[in-house]
Protein backbone atom coordinates (compact mmCIF):
# COMPACT_ATOMS: atom_id res chain seq x y z
CA UNK A 1 0.00 0.00 0.00
CA UNK A 2 1.21 3.06 -0.67
CA UNK A 3 1.31 6.54 1.08
CA UNK A 4 0.24 8.62 -1.99
CA UNK A 5 -3.60 9.09 -2.18
CA UNK A 6 -5.11 7.41 -5.23
CA UNK A 7 -7.04 9.49 -7.70
CA UNK A 8 -10.83 8.05 -6.57
CA UNK A 9 -9.71 9.35 -2.71
CA UNK A 10 -10.90 12.76 -2.02
CA UNK A 11 -9.87 14.78 0.84
CA UNK A 12 -11.33 15.34 3.70
CA UNK A 13 -10.40 19.00 3.94
CA UNK A 14 -8.15 21.11 1.75
CA UNK A 15 -6.22 24.07 3.66
CA UNK A 16 -6.97 27.35 1.98
CA UNK A 17 -4.17 29.22 2.67
CA UNK A 18 -4.10 33.41 2.98
CA UNK A 19 -2.71 35.70 0.18
CA UNK A 20 -0.85 37.57 2.69
CA UNK A 21 1.81 34.57 2.78
CA UNK A 22 3.44 36.35 -0.29
CA UNK A 23 4.06 39.33 1.10
CA UNK A 24 5.43 37.54 3.89
CA UNK A 25 7.73 35.53 1.73
CA UNK A 26 8.49 38.98 -0.05
CA UNK A 27 9.18 40.71 3.24
CA UNK A 28 11.40 37.75 4.90
CA UNK A 29 13.78 37.60 1.18
CA UNK A 30 13.92 41.26 1.04
CA UNK A 31 15.52 41.78 4.74
CA UNK A 32 18.61 40.11 3.84
CA UNK A 33 19.43 42.58 0.85
CA UNK A 34 18.71 45.59 3.80
CA UNK A 35 21.71 43.97 5.32
CA UNK A 36 24.04 45.42 2.96
CA UNK A 37 24.54 49.34 1.28
CA UNK A 38 24.83 47.19 -2.29
CA UNK A 39 21.62 44.97 -1.40
CA UNK A 40 18.96 47.64 -0.90
CA UNK A 41 18.97 48.83 -4.89
CA UNK A 42 18.90 44.90 -5.36
CA UNK A 43 16.27 44.82 -2.03
CA UNK A 44 13.33 47.06 -3.81
CA UNK A 45 13.87 45.63 -7.20
CA UNK A 46 13.37 41.92 -5.89
CA UNK A 47 10.71 43.51 -3.58
CA UNK A 48 8.53 45.33 -5.98
CA UNK A 49 9.17 43.58 -9.24
CA UNK A 50 10.41 40.04 -8.98
CA UNK A 51 9.18 38.76 -5.54
CA UNK A 52 6.18 39.38 -6.05
CA UNK A 53 5.79 37.53 -8.98
CA UNK A 54 7.93 34.50 -8.14
CA UNK A 55 6.02 34.02 -4.88
CA UNK A 56 2.87 34.05 -6.65
CA UNK A 57 3.51 31.13 -8.76
CA UNK A 58 4.92 29.73 -5.69
CA UNK A 59 1.78 30.47 -4.22
CA UNK A 60 -0.18 28.95 -6.39
CA UNK A 61 1.21 25.52 -6.30
CA UNK A 62 0.83 25.42 -2.71
CA UNK A 63 -1.76 23.28 -1.08
CA UNK A 64 -2.41 20.91 2.01
CA UNK A 65 -4.59 18.16 2.10
CA UNK A 66 -6.13 16.04 4.72
CA UNK A 67 -7.01 12.29 3.58
CA UNK A 68 -8.54 9.48 5.48
CA UNK A 69 -4.80 8.04 6.86
CA UNK A 70 -2.33 10.75 5.77
CA UNK A 71 -1.61 14.57 5.16
CA UNK A 72 -0.34 15.63 1.85
CA UNK A 73 2.03 18.61 1.12
CA UNK A 74 2.68 20.30 -2.30
CA UNK A 75 4.67 22.71 -2.83
CA UNK A 76 7.55 24.26 -5.01
CA UNK A 77 8.20 26.24 -8.48
CA UNK A 78 11.13 25.18 -9.84
CA UNK A 79 11.70 22.40 -7.64
CA UNK A 80 8.24 20.75 -6.65
CA UNK A 81 7.97 18.60 -3.73
CA UNK A 82 5.29 16.11 -2.65
CA UNK A 83 4.97 15.21 1.09
CA UNK A 84 3.33 12.82 2.84
CA UNK A 85 2.72 12.35 6.52
CA UNK A 86 0.99 9.67 7.96
CA UNK A 87 -1.31 11.11 10.27
CA UNK A 88 -0.20 8.00 12.50
CA UNK A 89 3.17 9.23 12.44
CA UNK A 90 1.47 13.01 13.84
CA UNK A 91 2.68 13.58 17.55
CA UNK A 92 1.62 16.86 17.74
CA UNK A 93 0.67 20.57 15.23
CA UNK A 94 2.69 23.40 16.84
CA UNK A 95 1.71 26.88 16.50
CA UNK A 96 4.42 29.39 16.06
CA UNK A 97 4.88 33.38 15.17
CA UNK A 98 7.31 35.63 15.22
CA UNK A 99 6.83 39.84 14.64
CA UNK A 100 6.44 40.08 10.91
CA UNK A 101 3.84 37.07 10.73
CA UNK A 102 2.27 38.63 13.80
CA UNK A 103 2.01 41.86 11.96
CA UNK A 104 0.19 40.53 8.65
CA UNK A 105 -1.76 38.50 11.19
CA UNK A 106 -0.68 34.79 10.32
CA UNK A 107 1.09 32.08 11.76
CA UNK A 108 2.88 29.00 11.48
CA UNK A 109 1.89 25.03 12.26
CA UNK A 110 4.67 23.10 12.34
CA UNK A 111 3.82 19.26 11.75
CA UNK A 112 6.10 17.14 14.22
CA UNK A 113 6.10 13.46 13.96
CA UNK A 114 7.84 10.19 15.52
CA UNK A 115 10.82 9.59 14.16
CA UNK A 116 10.96 12.92 12.29
CA UNK A 117 13.39 12.46 8.88
CA UNK A 118 14.30 16.55 9.06
CA UNK A 119 16.73 16.00 12.44
CA UNK A 120 16.49 17.20 16.28
CA UNK A 121 14.75 20.31 16.95
CA UNK A 122 13.73 20.49 13.28
CA UNK A 123 9.34 20.20 12.52
CA UNK A 124 8.77 17.36 9.75
CA UNK A 125 6.82 20.31 7.44
CA UNK A 126 6.08 24.09 8.55
CA UNK A 127 2.76 25.15 7.24
CA UNK A 128 2.57 28.88 6.91
CA UNK A 129 -0.53 31.69 6.60
CA UNK A 130 -3.19 28.80 6.41
CA UNK A 131 -6.85 30.62 7.27
CA UNK A 132 -8.44 29.09 10.39
CA UNK A 133 -5.32 27.56 11.36
CA UNK A 134 -6.80 26.34 14.61
CA UNK A 135 -9.70 24.75 13.37
CA UNK A 136 -7.64 22.96 10.57
CA UNK A 137 -4.96 21.58 13.54
CA UNK A 138 -8.20 20.68 15.36
CA UNK A 139 -9.22 18.60 11.71
CA UNK A 140 -6.26 17.07 11.97
CA UNK A 141 -5.80 15.59 15.13
CA UNK A 142 -9.39 14.55 15.13
CA UNK A 143 -8.74 12.14 12.47
CA UNK A 144 -5.20 11.02 13.90
CA UNK A 145 -7.47 10.41 17.07
CA UNK A 146 -10.26 8.52 15.05
CA UNK A 147 -7.58 6.72 13.28
CA UNK A 148 -5.92 5.20 16.03
CA UNK A 149 -9.06 4.86 17.64
CA UNK A 150 -10.28 2.51 15.04
CA UNK A 151 -6.97 0.84 14.37
CA UNK A 152 -7.20 -0.27 18.38
CA UNK A 153 -10.69 -1.13 18.34
CA UNK A 154 -10.16 -3.21 14.76
CA UNK A 155 -7.12 -4.94 16.77
CA UNK A 156 -9.14 -5.37 19.80
CA UNK A 157 -11.95 -7.14 18.11
CA UNK A 158 -9.55 -9.44 15.63
CA UNK A 159 -10.05 -13.05 16.29
CA UNK A 160 -6.00 -13.24 16.24
CA UNK A 161 -5.77 -11.09 19.98
CA UNK A 162 -7.33 -13.62 22.50
CA UNK A 163 -7.91 -11.56 25.47
CA UNK A 164 -10.80 -9.52 23.40
CA UNK A 165 -12.34 -11.77 22.19
CA UNK A 166 -16.23 -12.07 21.99
CA UNK A 167 -18.54 -14.45 23.82
CA UNK A 168 -19.88 -16.16 20.59
CA UNK A 169 -16.58 -16.21 18.59
CA UNK A 170 -15.65 -17.68 21.79
CA UNK A 171 -18.46 -20.35 22.10
CA UNK A 172 -17.37 -21.41 18.56
CA UNK A 173 -14.12 -21.90 18.47
CA UNK A 174 -13.82 -23.79 21.88
CA UNK A 175 -16.81 -26.15 19.33
CA UNK A 176 -14.08 -26.07 16.96
CA UNK A 177 -11.25 -27.54 18.99
CA UNK A 178 -13.97 -30.15 20.86
CA UNK A 179 -15.35 -31.59 17.72
CA UNK A 180 -10.88 -31.95 16.81
CA UNK A 181 -10.31 -33.12 19.58
CA UNK A 182 -13.30 -35.85 19.31
CA UNK A 183 -12.12 -36.77 15.89
CA UNK A 184 -8.45 -37.62 16.90
CA UNK A 185 -9.45 -39.50 20.22
CA UNK A 186 -11.85 -42.00 18.05
CA UNK A 187 -9.11 -42.50 15.29
CA UNK A 188 -6.28 -43.30 18.22
CA UNK A 189 -9.14 -45.27 19.15
CA UNK A 190 -9.33 -47.13 15.74
CA UNK A 191 -5.50 -47.64 15.67
CA UNK A 192 -5.91 -49.58 19.12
Amino acid sequence: MTNSPTKSEEPILRAEFSRKLILYWNINSSIVFLFTIIGIPIGLIWFFLVGPTIYRKAFARLSCELYPRRLVIRRGLIFRVEKTIPLTKIQDLTFRDGPILRALDLCKISVETAGQSAGPGMAEADLTGIINATEFKEAVLSQRDALDHSESRSEATSPTVAPNLDSAYTLQLLEEIRDSLVRIESHLHRKN
